[in-house]
């Protein structure tokens, strides 16, 4: 249920630390060996046949814009046949949260029975329904014992799925500390929750669990910039650099803080060496009127691209105080980081100004650095970008700072320590 190279990259860490226990990729993919693409031997790929094969069997019945009635039911009982039997057939399970909706398979409406179901989207039927019924089936055997473990990277990728039958009793790992009550479709099951060893409450149908679900900060930004998968080497080249620049996509533009308008207030009047990444064109458009030209840049040449400047910024990403990779990346290229006010909220990254200047930080570097890189203006975060450009020795200490936070959590990164230890891999 998610995308982008940090699933993988995190397989390959986990499988390379584990070399005695074999990984299997349950998830739908584009059937590579996993020799051919980087990963060690203990990883295996059922896809690398299974793909042609449930190709072959869909035949043309996921063609509709809407998956309905009879094809419906051909793709669901399909994808039961070749890939519950992976789900069903390992001893641990992680999943990455990626987009889905309140449900991926016809569940009753809220407040309805099974003679009123719900429809769900044609992309959730194809790319999350076997996902949630394969983690239903993993967990019927045992549902206490076989909990499968769920990394949520995104703030809007938190848990939604009203089909996963089963509440979780240990934490989501993600990025960001916070809790929130969710459904789970009992599926004819009139057992209460606490003959099953579960905290719910049952509404007023009597087949859908109310259970809330904790997530905690892990580290999780961290499994795909590791420096054995990115080359984010530090360089101490301060005279070659440009004085600023920063990677931004849009994200969420109907949230209170949104990037268009972080980049309107705090980084278009510094005018930047370059801006990079995805906007609307409503967005583009804009920005042309006011003399910027925003486009992407290709993946290969980012942390050269990130190593040619002495500061950047990050944002709130989608409108949420999460910590996310972008302060790691320029932490480990020796771009100093600045961070807007709005961003890594909870202090998970660098300590916020209200845990330094509340006495919560013992080390007097790290309350230092913490006051350098969080700003709290517009006007402040120009008067650091100057300091940084003009003055070698400042931007040398900041670098080295950060450097050394990028070095220490990736020594043992924390996501995987944690997994490993909910998994029993050591």
């Amino acid at each position: 249920m998610g995308g982008d190279d940090e699933p993988p990259l995190l397989l390959k860490s986990l499988a390379e630390r584990n070399p005695d226990h074999e990984f299997v990729l349950v998830g739908r993919n584009s059937g590579e060996r996993p020799e051919d693409v980087g990963l060690p031997s203990n990883v295996t790929n059922p896809w690398t046949d299974l793909r042609d094969e449930l190709r072959i069997a869909f035949d043309k019945h996921d063609q509709p814009t809407n998956i309905l009635g009879d094809d419906l039911k051909h793709v669901l009982k399909t994808f039961s046949r070749y890939t519950v039997p992976l789900f069903q057939g390992v001893d641990q399970l992680i999943v990455w949260g990626g987009q889905h909706g309140t449900s991926q398979t016809p569940i009753p409406k809220i407040g309805k029975g099974w003679d009123d179901v719900t429809n769900p989207q044609k992309s959730f039927v194809l790319y999350a329904s076997y996902v949630v019924r394969g983690i239903n089936a993993y967990r019927a055997a045992d549902p206490i014992a076989r909990e499968e473990q769920w990394l949520c990277p995104d703030p809007r990728n938190y848990l939604k799925a009203r089909d996963v039958q089963w509440p979780l009793r240990h934490p989501f790992m993600a990025q960001f500390e916070f809790s929130k009550r969710e459904k789970h479709e009992r599926y004819n099951d009139t057992r209460t929750p606490a003959e099953c060893g579960f905290e719910a409450e049952v509404d007023s149908t009597g087949h859908v669990w109310h259970a809330r679900h904790r997530y905690i900060y892990s580290g999780l930004e961290l499994c795909g910039i590791l420096p054995e998968h990115v080359p984010s080497y530090f360089a101490d080249n301060w005279e070659e650099r440009q004085h600023f620049g920063l990677f931004i996509n849009e994200a969420r533009a109907y949230v209170k803080v949104t990037r268009l308008d972080a980049l309107k207030e705090y980084v278009l009047p510094l005018d930047p060496h370059f801006i990079h990444g995805k906007w609307s064109a409503e967005s583009l458009t804009y920005l042309a009127s006011v003399g910027r030209e925003i486009a992407p840049a290709p993946s290969e040449v980012y942390y050269d691209k990130l190593r040619s400047v002495k500061s950047t910024f990050t944002t709130p990403s989608s409108g949420s105080g999460w910590a996310t990779t972008k302060p790691w990346q320029a932490f480990g290229t020796g771009t100093v980081c600045f961070f807007h006010p709005g961003y890594d909220t909870q202090g998970h990254i660098i300590p916020t100004l209200e845990q330094v200047e509340h006495g919560d930080v013992v080390d007097p570097d790290l309350a230092t650095l913490a006051r350098w890189l969080r700003v709290t203006s517009p006007d402040d975060l120009a008067v650091k970008v100057k300091v940084v450009d003009q003055d070698r020795d400042t931007w040398l200490w900041l670098a080295l700072m950060q450097r050394k936070l990028y070095d220490d959590a990736c020594r043992d990164p924390q996501i995987l320590r944690r997994l490993e230890k909910r998994l029993q891999l050591k």
